[in-house]
């Protein structure tokens, strides 16, 4: 028998190994120029802050919250303004009334009847009063607010003192007397019953309310006689 040849086996070949190639995707390509110029042109430009329609519609809301604000705290201001008007302790002049009658070198002096007629009770009270004699008509304003201001100076004194703390409940009186008297001659006497003098009471209250706040009621009154009744002067009459 012969032997089989022994055919010698081919060995593989060992090709080298080769590293990936890494290429850039389709999309980082570089564009031409003419397209890259086209599309800058059809790129809108971006638009101001001011012109964006989101800043005018912010503006318009921050302009109704504001008015809003400011509305509210009007409102707030007229409730408590119209609690503290009904709640406010009014003292007022009930009645201004001679305590004798009038008569030549004889002390004259008048009572002044001050009411609260308020809601609530007034604190730190001062009061004052004043009886003037004027026979000069065309003086009597100025008169009058000079001796106001010299009779409200002790009233002013008392209230602000932290020694005083009267209160005067609603619907509670109080008396005050004109001091010092004063004394009336003869021809002063005549000129009261022809109408060319008057007798003027001044007299007022300084308070304090509730709500902390200083108050004041200013009270002038006027007769030409005794007999007659006494009527309000054209100034200082009033309640703030």
């Amino acid at each position: 028998m012969k032997a089989r040849s022994k055919r010698p086996r081919d060995k593989k070949r060992r090709l080298p190994r080769r590293e990936p190639v890494e290429r850039e995707p389709p999309h980082s390509e570089a564009k031409e120029p003419a397209t890259a110029a086209k599309d800058q042109k059809s790129k809108k430009p971006e638009r101001k802050w001011s012109e964006k329609p989101a800043f005018y519609l912010s503006l318009i809301i921050g302009v109704i919250v504001f008015g809003d604000a400011i509305a509210n705290w009007y409102q707030y201001r007229a409730m408590k303004r119209a609690l503290e008007l009904d709640q406010w302790p009014y003292i007022w002049t009930e009645r201004v009334q001679l305590i004798d009658p009038l008569a030549a070198n004889r002390p004259v002096r008048v009572n002044i009847l001050f009411k609260n007629i308020g809601k609530s009770p007034a604190f730190h009270i001062g009061f004052h009063c004043q009886l003037v004699f004027i026979d000069t008509p065309g003086k009597f304003a100025e008169i009058v607010r000079a001796v106001f201001r010299e009779s409200r100076r002790g009233a002013l004194a008392d209230s602000a003192s932290p020694s005083v703390t009267n209160v005067m409940p609603p619907t509670d009186q109080r008396f005050i007397t004109t001091d010092p008297a004063i004394l009336l001659s003869e021809g002063q006497l005549k000129a009261l019953d022809s109408g060319n003098a008057t007798l003027v009471v001044v007299a007022g209250a300084i308070y304090r309310d509730v709500f902390g706040t200083d108050r004041e009621t200013e009270t002038c009154r006027m007769t030409t006689h005794a007999d007659r009744v006494w009527g309000s002067c054209g100034i200082h009459n009033d309640m703030h």
